[in-house]
């Protein structure tokens, strides 16, 4: 027993001094030069990861400036219109997508947990027939879950916001704008 705590002490030991060491992987946020290594290599990872959610090519990069840095990729597809995808620059994963009504059939598909966009597309309308004006994946901040809202303009003209539940596919609202 004795021999045990022995080890784990110089287990924790070691695991202190490595931590502590000039030669960690660890990096300086508040170092400029830092910043902007991160942000080129990471700028880099998360153009591929736009191309992944939706085939096409890369119109436009921007950043914003503010708390929490986002990173926007527009991307044209193949069917026409534009996708912005909008990553969390800092975590690296996916704050939202959206598109206009040109690219509701575009190959949309942003994790393999969740339904396509053009099955999203197809239950909205289920619910409410018209055209499609636009659409947003995004995550629910009442709920934490990833949703897809729908903007649809029916025949009488009356714009209807349908959201789904990007998992489970259940209509959660459908309201009128």
């Amino acid at each position: 027993m004795k021999r045990y705590r022995m080890f784990l002490l110089a287990v924790a030991g070691a695991l202190a001094i490595a931590g502590c060491s000039d030669k960690s992987p660890s990096t300086n946020i508040n170092d400029p030069a830092a910043q902007s290594r991160l942000a080129a290599i990471d700028e880099d990872r998360l153009v591929r990861n736009a191309l992944e959610i939706v085939p096409g090519s890369v119109s436009s990069v921007s950043t914003n400036d503010a708390e929490t840095p986002l990173l926007s990729v527009t991307v044209a597809p193949a069917s026409g219109g534009s996708v912005i995808v909008t990553f969390d620059a800092v975590n690296n994963v996916i704050a939202a997508v959206s598109g206009d009504a040109a690219t509701h059939t575009a190959s949309v598909a942003p994790g393999p947990y969740f339904i396509p966009l053009s099955l999203a597309v197809e239950l909205a309308q289920r619910e409410v027939r018209g055209n499609v004006l636009g659409w947003r994946f995004e995550r629910n901040a009442d709920d934490n879950t990833w949703i897809y809202r729908i903007e649809i303009r029916d025949s009488t003209g009356l714009r209807h916001d349908i959201a789904l539940n990007a998992i489970s596919k259940s209509i959660i609202a459908a309201n009128i704008l």
